[in-house]
């Protein structure tokens, strides 16, 4: 599955699978870097600067349907892994009561994860059914991975149980970004790890969760770039399977908590 490095612009199914948030966001919102890493709040959106702060619960209309999101960060925060959350983090909340997208990145010479959390609220049930069954179908599209960014991922799997409607693949990524400008910290890395989407009613979002361990220097993938040209590449073993796919489902639980509460 190719799935394309960070554009501004994309439609909502293509944005959700996008690499990373550092420099656009789905829906084009610029990405906004969270507090310093060695805040408590890991990342916890600034709700008093924003246009307004969601709720506990979701708002809901007449027929049941969410008409604006909760508090996604406060329901989901206790359940990311703490080598996950005390990474640099990101979120893009320009409409919070539509849309809501959390990041954290942490890597260092040693090891690497990545995690991305995107919750997109559609107008209708069927809107909703329609996304998610599209970003399912891109997951279908299995290539292996010839440059930077792209992925290779596994078939995808329903998930009972977990919302109205959930599914899962298998994923791995080479030179992905770290978005560090910082000098040493500058790096891409090689990793792997779990895609989570499920719906409820017509909300949809997704969990991308991977990383690597026992890293060490590799070459450039495209050979027309030199060792000294090029950002340095770090690869090492991906995150296992079943713990990555544990890691996210635990996270997207807590998500269908909250867009279930009332």
């Amino acid at each position: 599955m190719r799935i394309p490095g960070v554009r501004c612009g994309l439609g909502a199914v293509a944005a959700v699978l996008a690499v990373t948030v550092a420099g656009c966001s789905s829906g084009g919102h610029a990405a906004t870097p969270g507090p310093s890493p060695s805040t408590p709040s890991y990342g916890a959106p600034p709700w008093d600067v924003l246009p307004s702060s969601p709720p506990a619960n979701p708002t809901r209309g007449r027929n049941g349907d969410i008409t604006s999101l909760p508090d996604v960060f406060r329901a989901m925060i206790a359940t990311i892994p703490v080598e996950f959350k005390t990474g640099k983090p990101r979120h893009a909340m320009d409409e919070p009561g539509d849309r809501q997208d959390y990041g954290w990145v942490n890597t260092d010479a040693s090891r690497a994860r990545f995690l991305y959390v995107r919750v997109f609220r559609d107008k209708t049930q069927a809107q909703a059914r329609r996304d998610i069954a599209g970003a399912r179908t891109l997951a279908g599209d299995d290539h292996d991975p010839v440059s930077d960014g792209e992925a290779h991922t596994g078939p995808a799997s329903s998930i009972r149980g977990l919302g109205d409607e959930a599914f899962t693949f298998a994923m791995r990524q080479r030179e992905v970004w770290n978005g560090d400008f910082s000098p040493g910290n500058d790096r891409n890395y090689d990793i792997g790890g779990t895609y989570v989407a499920a719906r409820v009613r017509n909300v949809w979002f997704s969990v991308r969760l991977e990383g690597s361990d026992n890293l060490h220097p590799a070459p450039p993938l495209d050979a027309k770039r030199s060792a000294e040209t090029a950002r340095p590449r770090l690869t090492g073993t991906n995150l296992p399977d079943q713990t990555a796919r544990a890691q996210a489902t635990a996270i997207a639980r807590a998500v269908i908590g909250v867009l279930q509460s009332r």
